[in-house]
């Protein structure tokens, strides 16, 4: 699951009573108008919303919905680096063709 999907289901989930522009940024998400910056925006602001929510229900919705996407974040990041050292490795390899 990429971070894109993972937010189009946090989205959909939480609805528009706790993001009300759930349905604004579920549209931008499925027409890949969202960068991995907005993204990360994105989960500052649920961060965020975790720290204000007084709800304890609504609360502990947000803070597993912020672990499972921090989870992706971590591996995103972790197959850039190993995408970027197999880039390395071919360049290499080819250089010595």
């Amino acid at each position: 699951m990429t971070k894109k999907d993972f937010l189009r289901k946090l989205l959909s989930t939480i609805g528009t009573d706790i993001f009300p522009m759930a349905g604004d940024v579920f549209l931008l998400i499925e027409n890949n108008q969202v960068t991995d910056e907005m993204i990360d925006s994105l989960y500052l602001f649920f961060q965020n919303a975790i720290q204000q929510t007084k709800n304890t229900r609504e609360k502990m919705k947000l803070e597993k919905w912020l672990s499972v996407l921090q989870k992706i974040k971590e591996i995103e990041d972790q197959n850039k680096i190993q995408d970027q050292k197999d880039i390395d490795d071919l360049d290499s390899i080819l250089s010595q063709i």
